[in-house]
């Protein structure tokens, strides 16, 4: 019943690099699976800030078991609010065909079959981009190419003062 604090490398000077290697090169998802639960770790039995680290990992793992997938379809409800709030403008959510969509779409009012400002969120289809390079370089030029004007709300930005958010937003972009 008891555990062992003797985690290899992540017991050493440094050992927390391991875990960060570790941890930030998936590029897709992350399959965790362990007999050991956080809860046997104690913290006070050492000093090697790599078993903290794990420790932290494995809780945060096991909180968000399950919560995000690739293929599953998330309802993104943060997009349906800032949609509703958008009071000077028609708003559409989840604009697409593809795994990417863009999260809400303000309809341009000269030409309603067009967008005037694509609004990407920091919810499900940004989850869903494999990679940083993906989120924050390729949707965006992909979206660009593809004659969206794009800006981003973050979730926090919203939360804190959904007002501003939506007062940032230019929602009659340069065409």
């Amino acid at each position: 019943g008891k555990v062992s604090m003797n985690f290899g490398p992540l017991n050493r000077d440094g050992g927390w690099r391991r875990l960060n290697v570790a941890v930030t090169r998936a590029r897709k998802e992350m399959k965790i699976f362990a007999a050991l639960k956080p809860s046997q770790i104690d913290e006070t039995k050492t000093k090697a800030q790599g078993v903290k680290d794990l420790k932290a990992f494995l809780e945060y793992a096991s909180r968000n078991e399950g919560s995000v997938s690739e293929n599953s379809v998330c309802k993104n409800v943060l997009a349906d609010q800032i949609a509703e709030n958008i009071k000077s403008a028609e708003t559409k959510v989840s604009i697409g065909s593809s795994d990417f969509r863009m999260d809400i779409g303000i309809v341009d009012k000269d030409d309603p079959g067009r967008y005037s400002r694509g609004i990407m969120l920091d919810g499900p289809s940004m989850l869903a981009a494999g990679t940083a390079a993906d989120r924050f370089l390729i949707q965006p030029s992909v979206m660009k190419g593809l004659g969206w004007n794009t800006e981003r709300i973050w979730s926090l930005e919203w939360y804190d003062d959904p007002e501003a958010a939506i007062e940032n937003i230019d929602i009659q972009a340069v065409k």
